[in-house]
């Protein structure tokens, strides 16, 4: 990476440092921090399935007004181990959420140069995704997401850049007291998830609180998740910390 690029990412930093330091120190609207984690026995993305063994997906997240900044990432106990942090930013306004995510990559292994601050080469380990999602209609209980990758490794067979794209459209409902949501995602051309306009993800999501003690429970989810495309159907199940 040259200077010149370095020299702009620092300033880039400082910038985001000094907004998100006057965002805290700002009386209205105030800002709030949560963080927590989640441990599920596989990570499946968009049916994608991209680890062989369990992982934990720790969180940081800071909330002020309609703005939201976060970090989520992965780390799995297989052999290899496989590693995910994402920086992230969203504004709500009314039903629409607009999210920028930065997807970093690379190998856990010890003494491994991660090559986070590189943005610019063909192994890049990063993606940026421009994220729309539609939810909270008044007496419509649907979400719809419209995802795009705009930079980084996101490439297609010819190595051109592919703009992976992926549409999702949800509903969510109930059997009784039991909460339940159902998906159905497709990418509409060749790139990350297939090799053209193909349904990559069905499935039915629940929750629920497991009681341990009077004053203790563990929010867990469970999903069933079908890539019709690679043909494959996953049991996901996950506890929220």
């Amino acid at each position: 990476m040259t200077s010149l690029l370095l020299n702009k990412l620092r300033i880039n930093i400082l910038l985001l440092l000094f907004a998100l330091t006057q965002l805290t120190q700002a009386q209205e609207p105030k800002a709030t921090i949560d963080f927590g984690g989640e441990l599920t026995n596989r990570y499946v993305w968009r049916g994608l399935n991209l680890t062989r063994s369990p992982g934990v997906h720790p969180y940081i997240e800071l909330t002020t007004g309609n703005w939201l900044f976060g970090t989520w990432g992965t780390y799995t106990f297989e052999k290899s181990p496989y590693q995910e942090v994402d920086l992230y930013v969203s504004y709500t306004a009314g039903i629409f959420n607009f999210t920028l995510f930065d997807y970093f990559v690379a190998s856990d292994s010890l003494m491994v140069n991660g090559n986070y601050f590189d943005y610019s080469s063909l192994d890049s380990p990063h993606a940026i995704e421009a994220i729309l999602t539609i939810s909270d209609i008044p007496d419509l209980p649907i979400t719809f997401t419209a995802a795009t990758f705009i930079f980084g490794n996101d490439y297609n067979s010819e190595g051109d850049r592919a703009f992976s794209t992926y549409l999702e459209l949800g509903y969510d409902f109930a059997i009784g007291d039991q909460p339940l949501y159902t998906f159905a995602g497709v990418t509409t051309h060749e790139g990350l998830y297939a090799d053209g306009f193909k349904c990559t993800n069905i499935g039915l999501s629940t929750s629920k609180d497991f009681t341990i003690t009077e004053n203790l429970s563990i929010p867990l989810t469970a999903s069933l998740i079908l890539n019709p495309d690679a043909e494959n159907l996953f049991l996901i199940l996950g506890l929220s910390f």
